[in-house]
Order: C-alpha cells, then structure tokens, then sequence
C-alpha cells in the first residue's frame, strides 16, 4: 500500500503512526516542505520529495521507485485536485490495474457549478472515498455521487477504523 500526502503535516502524526503501525510494508510518499508556516516532519525511511508551488498548485517531484510502487501497490492519496501528482498517480495506478482510495474533506456545503463539475469528475476516478465526516458523505450522496464512501474520521482516527478499512480491502495480504 502507497500513503500519498502532499507533505506531513505534525498535526497529523497520530494518524500516519496509526497507518505506519497497521501497514508496515506501506510506502509513505510526501514532500518535506509545506506552506502557510505548517511544521512538517520528515522520516529518514520514507519517500520524502520536494515539492514545489506555483501559485495555488503543489507539484511533487518523484522516483522511479515511486512510479513503480503506485503501478504495482494500491494507493491512499490525499484528494486535492490541486495537487498535481495526484493526476499523474491515478493514471500509472490505473495501468498497472491498482485500486486508488481518495482521503479527503469531500465537501462541507452542497455543491454546485464549474466547480462541482470538476470536483465531482475529480472525485469519481477514485475506488473508494475515505472521508471525515458522515456529514460530507451525506451531501455527497445526495448530490448523486456513485462511489463507495466509507468515514474514516480526521486526526482522532479510531484504531478499529483503520483495522476495518484494511482487513476490508485487502490491504494487509
């Protein structure tokens, strides 16, 4: 399993050990600088990548290896339209025939327009959405959106959540 995130955030941590402790063949990929004055922690062990921005967007630069792992290894990627990588992940992910979990806000009011257009084309490349909360998976639901859904939760991410999202995926075998 590949975890995609665009950097690692501390306000984070609990989760990523969360997955590092559950997933422990787990690839982590992320960029070592953030923005907006966020304290990033990087890890000598993982896949750690510089990202650069270009006005509202996040470019991640890569390896091989990293191109690899997402064509033979399904992925959780953070689910920023945004973030450029997540583009380009999702079509090596798709050659190599792996499955692509978007981890995501989903979304806070209902949507509409452009914006909806493409959030919801966005959004629909994915296998599953991991979300963090019931109400997002309400809205999203109820503005037609036919894609698996399971809430995960944020940084309070319960233990059994994750143990049930990756014994239901497949994820540990």
């Amino acid at each position: 399993m590949n975890i995609i995130y665009h950097y690692f955030p501390e306000f984070r941590i609990s989760i990523f050990s969360c997955l590092r402790k559950e997933l422990p063949s787990s690839r982590f990929i992320y960029g070592r600088n953030g923005r907006d004055n966020i304290k990033v922690i990087t890890d000598s062990y993982d896949s750690v990548k510089r990202n650069i921005f270009f006005g509202g967007l996040i470019f991640q630069t890569f390896s091989y290896d990293d191109i690899l792992s997402i064509y033979r290894k399904p992925s959780v990627i953070l689910a920023d339209m945004r973030f450029f990588n997540v583009w380009l992940y999702l079509i090596i992910a798709r050659l190599g025939r792996q499955k692509v979990y978007f981890w995501t806000h989903g979304v806070l009011t209902k949507p509409s327009g452009l914006k909806w257009i493409l959030r919801r084309f966005f959004l629909g490349r994915a296998d599953k959405l991991l979300l963090y909360s019931n109400h997002s998976k309400n809205i999203l639901i109820s503005a037609g959106l036919k894609i698996p859904m399971e809430v995960v939760g944020n940084s309070n991410y319960l233990h059994s959540e994750l143990d049930k999202f990756a014994s239901e995926s497949n994820v540990y075998n």
